[in-house]
């Protein structure tokens, strides 16, 4: 398994969280459980993510959110749909341990790529549609992620206004008052 030292470290850390999760985090049985195989199976589970991230090996799926109030369509919202044969994960499972692992910046700025594609192509033909797209509370703390997105909406300011970001409740937001900001930030742009 060709796996980088930090991502190594990541299989590591998330093989001890799993093996303290299931022994109850006695420190004895978490030395006794066969660690060696659960790393093994860490390490494998990471590198096929990386892969399908790597790979654009996902979809998107648009569900239509609709306006209580007219009945109409408000926007649509872009979910993940996970399309790599060798992913052991459903898309819950997949963002979940994307999160656990440290992947989610990397998968969130691939799904954005992949949407504004997207909505790059609708917009030539003139079909723009407004649409949201989940993003991870690990991504909105993190400054690399904020400022590779602000690239990305930068080179497609004919999109501007068509796309919408909802935080996901899967990861805690680490400073809110960060978030805020950050959130006031994209918002400007």
């Amino acid at each position: 398994i060709d796996l980088s030292g930090p991502e190594l470290a990541r299989a590591v850390l998330y093989t001890i969280r799993q093996a303290a999760d299931k022994t109850g985090g006695a420190a004895g049985d978490i030395l006794s459980a066969n660690i060696s195989e659960q790393l093994q199976d860490s390490a494998q589970k990471i590198s096929i993510v990386k892969g399908t991230i790597e790979g654009n090996l996902f979809d998107i799926a648009y569900q239509p959110i609709v306006s209580l109030a007219n009945e109409k369509i408000h926007h649509f919202e872009a979910l993940v749909r996970i399309t790599d044969p060798k992913c052991p994960f459903n898309t819950f499972e997949f963002i979940c341990f994307a999160e656990d692992v440290g992947l989610a910046i990397e998968f969130d700025l691939a799904m954005c790529r992949k949407l504004l594609s997207r909505l790059k192509s609708m917009a030539s033909r003139d079909q723009i549609i407004p649409v949201a797209m989940n993003i991870s509370g690990h991504s909105i703390n993190s400054d690399e992620f904020v400022d590779e997105l602000q690239k990305l909406l930068a080179k497609n300011p004919e999109l501007h206004g068509s796309i919408m970001f909802e935080i996901t409740e899967t990861a805690r937001i680490q400073v809110l008052e960060k978030a805020n900001m950050i959130i006031r930030r994209l918002r400007a742009d």
